[in-house]
Order: C-alpha cells, then sequence, then structure tokens
C-alpha cells in the first residue's frame, strides 16, 4: 500500500483517542435491531441550526437548470436527541483484520464489534456508521455505547446486494453493480444525529459506465438518508437517480443541505467527469449547482476531471479543488446566491495537495506551482474565500501545506523544516513564523489536534519516532520512550488525544496518547492491525 494512501484510510477515535447508494421506489424502514457487545463513550447533544437566507430551486437529475435565488422555508427536524452517556470510560473504535473494534481505556481487552465492515466513519464521541457485509447484501449499522455497553443497530438493511459479475478474477469492487467509491463516503450530519449515504437503484436502468465488458452494466445510485436513532432510524430515499451515480454526500455547516456529486466514470484511471448539486435535508430544494464545465477563463476552460477536497465554507458557498489532468490543480469556490452555474475561481495554480480552509481568517491555504517543466512550488499562498483577490505569498520557501487551525497555517520548508505562521484576514501575518522542533524528512506527518493547541510529528529520521509539540514550539513531555517506529505510520487526533499506527502488516501496533493526562504516556492499544487502518477521526486541518 502506498504512503499516500495510508495517510486517508479511516479509523474512528473516541474519548482517549477520539477517531457512501439507491434501490426500491419507496423507503425501506428497517425495524431497529440492537446487539449488545460490551464498551463505552459520550453521545453528543443536538442544538437547533440556523436557517440559511437563499437557496436554489428544486430540479430533476435529469435537467440542468440554472439555480435561481428563491426564500427557504423552514423544514422539520426528524431524529431525537439520543440519551447521555456517561464518559469516565473512554473508548477507541479501529479497524482490524477487515472487522471493527474496540478498546477501552479502563485496560479491558481489546473486543470485536462487527465482522465484514466495508467503510466506516465516526458520527460522535459515542457513535460509529459502518457498512457490514451481512449474507449478500451491505447493511448501513451503527454502534452506540450506553450504560457502558456497545449496541448495535441496522439503520438500513438492503442498502447493497451482490450480483453476479462478469468477470470475478480483475476485482471485486463491482459485486454490488456499482464502483466501491460510490459507497465509501457516509456523510453525517454537524448536529450528529444523521447519516446520508449513497444506495443502488436496483431498478433502475443499468448504464455502462467504464467498467461494461469487464463487470457488465452498473446499477445507477441514489442519496438516502437515516437518523441516527436506535429507535427511529427511518432510512429514506433523498434524491432519486436512475441515471449514473449520485455519491459523496457534505453536509453543509448550517446543517440544512447536502452536497453530493454526480458521474458515470468512478473507475477510470485518467480522471473522471463530475458535476455538483444539493438537495435539501427534508428533500426539497434540489438544484443542480455546477460542473463538469466550470467556465472560460483567459482563453482557458477549465473542467472538473475530477474535483476532490470538498467542503462548505458557509452555508451558501461550497469549494473544491477541480483537475484539468493537469500537474496542477484549480481552486473553485461555488456561491449558491450567485444565481450562475459557474463557480468563482480562487486560484489556478495549487498543487495537488489539499488546500486547507482557514476558519477564523475565512481563507485557504495551499502550495503554488510554478510554470517551469517540473512545476516546483513557489511557496504557500493564501486567498480569500469569499472574494476574488490575487492570492498573497505567505513563505516563499515552503514546499508542502499541512494543515490550518483558526488562524494558524502549518508548513514544511524546502530545507524541511517545520513552521507555523499566523496570518490575518487580509492574508498578512501578524507574527514572525515559529519553528516546530528541528529539521524533519521529505516524508514527514504533522497533524494540528482539533483544538489547535498541539501538533504530532512523525519523520522519517533516525529514531524514527512521533514527537508533540505545543503550537508556540515547545515540546510536551511525554513518559517513557517515545515508539520507534517499524514503518511509515498514520496518525489521527480526536480532542487532545491521538493515536497512531506503527507500519502496516502483522507487526503493526496501534499506539496513544492521551495528552489530558497529568503524566501522558505513549501506550500500545493492539497489535496485528493490518493493513495500516488505525486512524482517528479526519483531522482537524481546517
Amino acid at each position: 500500500m502506498q504512503r499516500h494512501i495510508l495517510v486517508v484510510l479511516v479509523v474512528i477515535l473516541t474519548g482517549l483517542l477520539t477517531a457512501a447508494c439507491g434501490d426500491a421506489t419507496s423507503p425501506i424502514i428497517s425495524t431497529a435491531t440492537t446487539t449488545p457487545v460490551s464498551t463505552t463513550t459520550r453521545p453528543v447533544q443536538v442544538s437547533p441550526t440556523s436557517q440559511p437566507d437563499t437557496i436554489a430551486p428544486v430540479s430533476t437529475l435529469a435537467e440542468s437548470p440554472l439555480p435561481v435565488k428563491t426564500t427557504i422555508q423552514p423544514v422539520s427536524s426528524s431524529p431525537t436527541a439520543l440519551p447521555t452517556v456517561n464518559a469516565s470510560v473512554k473508548t477507541l473504535y479501529y479497524y482490524k483484520n477487515n472487522a471493527l473494534w474496540y478498546y477501552q481505556t479502563s485496560g479491558a481487552t481489546p473486543q470485536k464489534l462487527a465482522d465484514s465492515v466495508f467503510s466506516y466513519t465516526l458520527a460522535s464521541e459515542a457513535k460509529s456508521v459502518f457498512f457490514q457485509k451481512v449474507n449478500k447484501t451491505l447493511q448501513l449499522k451503527m454502534v452506540q455505547i450506553i450504560d457502558n455497553q456497545p449496541q448495535i443497530t441496522t439503520l438500513d438493511d438492503q442498502a447493497f446486494v451482490e450480483r453476479p459479475i462478469v468477470n470475478a478474477q480483475r476485482n471485486s469492487d463491482s459485486y454490488y453493480g456499482v464502483d466501491n467509491r460510490a459507497i465509501s463516503s457516509l456523510g453525517i450530519s454537524p448536529d450528529q444525529t444523521q447519516v446520508a449515504y449513497a444506495r443502488a437503484n436496483r431498478s433502475g436502468v443499468t448504464f455502462e459506465g467504464v467498467y461494461e465488458g469487464v463487470f457488465g452494466k452498473l446499477y445507477p445510485t441514489e442519496i438516502w438518508l437515516a437518523n441516527l436513532d436506535p429507535a427511529n432510524p427511518a432510512p429514506h430515499k433523498l434524491v432519486a437517480n436512475d441515471k449514473d451515480y449520485a455519491a459523496r454526500p457534505v453536509w453543509s455547516s448550517d446543517g440544512n443541505r447536502i452536497a453530493f456529486v454526480r458521474t458515470q466514470f468512478f473507475g477510470t484511471g485518467a480522471g473522471y467527469e463530475i458535476a455538483f448539486w444539493s438537495v435539501y435535508k427534508d428533500g426539497t430544494r434540489l438544484s443542480f449547482l455546477t460542473g463538469p464545465e466550470l467556465g472560460t477563463i483567459d482563453g482557458t476552460k477549465y473542467i472538473a476531471m475530477p474535483a476532490f477536497n470538498t467542503k462548505w465554507v458557509s452555508p451558501l458557498a461550497l469549494s473544491f479543488q477541480a483537475s484539468n489532468q493537469t500537474e496542477k490543480t484549480s481552486l473553485w469556490v461555488h456561491d449558491l446566491s450567485a444565481n450562475s452555474d459557474f463557480p468563482r475561481p480562487v486560484a489556478f495554480d495549487v498543487s495537488w495537495e489539499h488546500a486547507f480552509f482557514c476558519e477564523q481568517t475565512r481563507r485557504f491555504a495551499y502550495i503554488k506551482l510554478g510554470n517551469d517543466a517540473k512545476h516546483s512550488p513557489l511557496g504557500v499562498f493564501t486567498a480569500s474565500a469569499d472574494k476574488t483577490e490575487t492570492p498573497i505569498e505567505l513563505d516563499q520557501t515552503a514546499v508542502s501545506a499541512l494543515g490550518c487551525y483558526g488562524d494558524k497555517i502549518l508548513y514544511r520548508d524546502a530545507k524541511n523544516q517545520l513552521y507555523v505562521q499566523t496570518i490575518n484576514a487580509d492574508g498578512s501575518s501578524s507574527a514572525p513564523k515559529r519553528k516546530i522542533g528541528t529539521s524533519v524528512s521529505n516524508g514527514s506527518l504533522a497533524l494540528f489536534s482539533p483544538d489547535g493547541n498541539y501538533i504530532a510529528v512523525y519523520s522519517e529520521t533516525s529514531d524514527l519516532s512521533i514527537t508533540i509539540f505545543h503550537t508556540n514550539g515547545s515540546q510536551v513531555n511525554i513518559k517513557g520512550v517515545a515508539p520507534i517506529l517499524k514503518g511509515y505510520p498514520t496518525i489521527g487526533w480526536s480532542a487532545n488525544q491521538m493515536a497512531v499506527l506503527v507500519g502496516w502488516g502483522d507487526s503493526a501496533q496501534g499506539i496513544g496518547v492521551d495528552l489530558s493526562s497529568s503524566q501522558p504516556e505513549f501506550k500500545v492499544i493492539d497489535s496485528g492491525i493490518q493493513e495500516a487502518l488505525l486512524l482517528v477521526s479526519a483531522p482537524n486541518n481546517k
């Protein structure tokens, strides 16, 4: 497994280490089946979200209308808040041998929760949502900790169903009649009470897709929604679709709207065209947003082939990076209130690394690439998320952007030194850059903690160890000897705690450190965690 893939694989953390298609013409209301297992954590209190001011009108997936600004009507909320759980014993969810496991900070032996887990995500500090293979189906399930016991609830019992494929020796991705990338994204609502996901439409008209002649015709997928409520999961169709893939749901920050992509070509190695659509969480105001054509600027036609790094930067603004199949990517913001089916360009010379959104200053931070044959990095630049402007150079020595928290940008320079730089809303720096540790390696990892107070650093130096720093540059004193890593690790954060996978394969170890402790120390959680899949909740590189 390649290193850049390892960094994005997902495990789920809670507490000590807090770490996507359609069928049927009517919703399947699954009976909530709850299976006790054994462990703990805490659910999140639900708070109301504000309504946005404008949104585009309803249209069908077969159409491509221009969005028109209209007044939004109130919507009904669905699920109820779950009971509060005592969080004195904290829990780590993680992935091992194709199964979901958990470990309690009380020192209990790690236990298996579910076998044959396909994809998974953290829903809250108390819940994890995952697809599990049961007989010949993929079922959407949730595990939560109540009264110190894990309970597994079936949210949707027929999200995907196996079918014969033409050539089983080529790939198993299409056992369910869809490309697996249409399955893998699970969108958790900001209030952590619902999950949006893709579901196979097995009664829909199949389409050729990219694997025609290899796997047979493929099923279209739809966007569905389920409540993270064991008493009322109520899975239901949110967006009907009988044409192509509708997948990768992403919730707006106010919890009112869900953006998703449409494509036929997930499987192409050379990239694939996608379009963005959105829908209100009650199923109304289904609207085409933008793509695949993004407009022609200075004689260059831009196309989302594909688009990635999708993020709502406000209730009405969706940002993403797109590739024209060049060595660079472009960065865009689509404003739903602008009455246009073309987005606003932010920058055209962005590296394939993710551009980071700095919420406090409402600016993007990214590595700019030059026009030379090697597209050499020209430094870290920032640009406004709210208006068109010439991007501002922050540090021309930077070669890799590693994250942003609030107004602080983390990056690595050409000499492999890590720095944190604080910026203002206009892009200027408000303080001298701050050195983090000593020189690292070209393949180093460095991640902000979710609260922005810490940075975990891994470097392929002689000691191959994990070091944790305060954002002011001082090192955190951790009890014991830092683990010596036996391979390229993955790191994930939750709250003030961290989990790290040391290496991969049968010798891999899961190691954690609880920084909320008065004497934090590295501790081995489990070993034999295959495929380097110990990760926590997505790092808070905002």
